[in-house]
């Protein structure tokens, strides 16, 4: 069994900048039992209640996310979709032509001799 994976989300959370102060808030309302079960987790991996329950609810959207994103393929669906992928694309009139347009923005600085601008 073949996966594929497109995006690596789990690998963008975590390499954000951890040493980064937090700036963003997410207060919720809870029942006392859940957080009762929520703090004997917690506690049961060393965390905090907020460390916990921020990894858990990153980690259930990651979840979410790479259902997605993230298929498998038995060998013979493996050989057709890389065949599809390497076959040359169709003719697609539609396309070509979108592709040689213009965007509207460089039609407009083209008319009044100005050159887009640079973005850094």
């Amino acid at each position: 069994m073949m996966y594929i994976q497109r995006h690596y989300i789990w690998e963008w959370v975590m390499s954000t900048n951890v040493t980064a102060a937090r700036s963003a808030t997410v207060n919720i309302r809870i029942e006392p039992r859940q957080r009762d079960l929520i703090d004997r987790a917690a506690a049961a991996l060393g965390k905090s209640r907020s460390a916990f329950m921020l990894d858990a609810a990153a980690r259930l959207a990651e979840d979410l996310l790479m259902d997605r994103t993230l298929f498998a393929l038995d060998a013979d669906q493996w050989e057709r979709f890389t065949q599809a992928l390497d076959a040359p694309p169709a003719d697609n009139p539609k396309l070509k032509k979108l592709m040689h347009t213009k965007a509207p923005w460089e039609c407009a600085y083209r008319r009044h001799n100005h050159s887009p601008p640079i973005m850094s």
